[in-house]
């Protein structure tokens, strides 16, 4: 079982959370690129219980903490071609689905599909197994 899975497949996220719920596979971490709301709600079905939602065009926001969280600490600089952190790694706090579904359709993309985000901007979902959380 892979510790973070990382699903990016230009529209064809939602194929692979698909998968993994036929499966019965739910590795500790997951993100994908948002593809709506159903991005989250599929992520919760599958077993997810905290969320993050990262913006991922300017990833100045993203750096590693000097303390790891796990592992071994590594200087990087993300850039606009890159996902950033992920896990236990990402800054900012982890929401309940109910918190990150009402953020999603507030910052990003409503109910039904239209897009209320920074314009240019492009967002990831983040999910995390509760277990894995303190």
């Amino acid at each position: 079982m892979p510790r973070y899975v990382k699903i990016d497949i230009e529209g064809a996220d939602s194929l692979v959370l698909a998968e993994l719920a036929r499966l019965g596979i739910r590795p500790p971490f997951v993100s994908v690129e948002e593809y709506g709301v159903s991005s989250i709600d599929a992520l919760h079905a599958i077993g997810y219980e905290k969320f993050q939602i990262t913006a991922q065009g300017d990833k100045r926001w993203s750096v590693p903490p000097k303390q790891p969280r796990e592992g071994r600490y590594v200087s990087r600089t993300f850039g606009g071609q890159d996902s950033g952190l992920f896990g236990r790694e990402l800054p900012g706090k982890w929401m309940s689905y109910a918190d990150a579904r009402t953020a999603f359709i507030t910052n990003v993309r409503r109910e039904d599909g239209t897009y209320v985000g920074p314009q240019g901007e492009w967002f990831d979902v983040h999910a995390a197994a509760s277990e894995e959380m303190p």
